[in-house]
């Protein structure tokens, strides 16, 4: 039996954009956004085969220096 996966690409994509916007809309901080996006290629470019663990490990650890648990950021 196979699963059909066409147009999963996309949902994917949007569900991640939406997630993306509605964070915006809480946030109003650029910072997050870019240490993902830094992370992100940084893993790509050195560690391609394991690049979601690698990112999400360092966007946790910069969020963590910056944003202490218990904190507020207003």
């Amino acid at each position: 039996m196979s699963f059909d996966t066409t147009g999963m690409d996309f949902a994917l994509t949007a569900l991640f954009v939406v997630l993306l916007q509605e964070q915006w809309k809480k946030l109003h901080e650029p910072f997050p956004f870019a240490a993902g996006l830094v992370t992100g290629i940084t893993a790509l470019a050195l560690w391609p085969q394991h690049m979601p663990l690698v990112s999400i490990g360092l966007s946790i650890l910069i969020l963590l220096t910056r944003y202490r648990p218990g904190e507020s950021t207003s």
